[in-house]
């Protein structure tokens, strides 16, 4: 893991891109844009399981997906992740390689035991979902993958405009 790190860092040397706060442990990503670079490999695939709130009835498809990728970036985001915070090398491992994230669907007591592992739950408009911190796809905890992948196709709906990005 520590090669892996290192890689990724190296990786980064002279585009300044680690330095900036806002940018963070996504700068592997945001070096890739910016020069074509490809993933750092180990050969172990890992995933960021992203458990939604699917309730009966579930919540609208619009909230789920964007309560999903706020959950996910958040994850990114979140202060653990710079460095020498507790969540720092296995989110950077994870943004270094190909990104990966595998939804899965709880309710009712499952969703209540999957806020007990390390992540970020996000709520859009009532929908709900947790982003959990990156791991190898053969390495899930229990509770974890007990949960179906299936299942979370949820029915089309009207997104509605856009938000607005300030500027």
């Amino acid at each position: 893991m520590d090669a892996l790190v290192s890689g990724v860092t190296e990786e980064l040397s002279g585009t300044g891109l680690a330095d900036r706060p806002a940018v963070g442990v996504l700068a592997p990503l945001a070096a890739r844009y910016a020069g074509g670079g490809a993933p750092v490999s180990d050969g172990i695939v890992r995933a960021m399981p992203v458990i939604l709130r699917l309730e009966r009835p579930p919540a609208a498809r619009t909230p789920v997906l964007e309560a999903a990728a706020a959950a996910a970036l958040a994850v990114c985001l979140d202060p653990r992740t710079r460095p020498g915070g507790e969540w720092h090398d296995t989110v950077a491992i994870w943004v270094g390689t190909q990104i990966r994230k595998i939804a899965r669907r709880a309710r009712g007591a499952h969703w209540a035991a999957v806020q007990e592992l390390p992540g970020v739950t996000w709520e859009v408009d009532g929908a709900q979902a947790r982003a959990l911190l990156p791991g190898p796809v053969d390495d899930v905890p229990r509770v974890v993958s007990r949960l179906q992948i299936g299942g979370t196709e949820l029915e089309p709906d009207e997104p509605g405009p856009s938000p607005q990005v300030p500027r």
